[in-house]
């Protein structure tokens, strides 16, 4: 260990060897005003230190070979460093619909049921999940129907998905409640309209929303 002193308002009494070394004391008597010891070395020795001790800036640390950190002593607010990895994404906004009102027609073709949802993306890179859950069937015995699931951009039909149900042993009508969903990608940030039709096989009355009907949109962050 090194000694450096200094501000000395003393005499330095024999005694006292100065070498590049640093300073040997064997006698004398000296004043100063701070002493200051100096070790060199990699500190590996060091234990036992008392917190209020241990001060100034610490180097960069890396954290890259820590491993089984357990949950509980990771807290805190990270605010920069984190990469994603998994599908993960983050829920934006949910816009929900219920409908009250049962819908029928005889038409094979697809026609609108009234329940509609309104959602307005905040970014085409999300994505729009849409679910409607709803009830009907068609009235004749052994025949289907369709349940479909539309949406408009600005007035234009741009898109549709639908199931087909039926039973070919009894009447089916109100006898199917189910759910259709679509996870629509790239949805733009224009006003969407999400909406149902239904329609029946070409014989029979189709019914949609025999004791109300649901839709909801989730936008998820990709």
């Amino acid at each position: 260990m090194a000694l450096t002193l200094s501000g000395t308002n003393g005499v330095v009494g024999a005694g006292f060897t100065v070498d590049a070394s640093g300073v040997s004391v064997t006698a004398g008597v000296g004043t100063f005003s701070s002493i200051r010891g100096e070790h060199h070395g990699d500190g590996a020795n060091l234990t036992g230190l008392p917190a209020a001790q241990l001060t100034g800036a610490l180097p960069a640390l890396s954290a890259a070979s820590l491993t089984s950190i357990p949950a509980a002593n990771l807290v805190g607010v990270c605010t920069s460093g984190l990469t994603k990895t998994g599908g993960f994404g983050k829920l934006v906004q949910v816009v929900t619909s219920y409908y009250a009102s049962q819908h029928s027609t005889t038409s094979s073709s697809a026609q609108d049921t009234g329940h509609t949802l309104v959602i307005t993306p905040t970014s085409n890179d999300n994505k729009i999940i849409i679910m409607n859950q709803t009830s009907g069937g068609n009235s004749a015995s052994g025949r289907s129907w369709k349940h479909w699931l539309r949406y408009t951009i600005g007035g234009s039909e741009s898109g549709a998905t639908y199931m087909q149900l039926g039973d070919s042993s009894q009447n089916s009508s109100f006898a199917f409640s189910h759910v259709l969903y679509w996870v629509h990608d790239s949805p733009g940030t224009a006003e969407i309209t999400y909406k149902t039709q239904h329609s029946t096989d070409g014989q029979g009355t189709a019914y949609y929303g025999y004791s109300g009907s649901y839709m909801v949109a989730w936008e998820v962050s990709s």
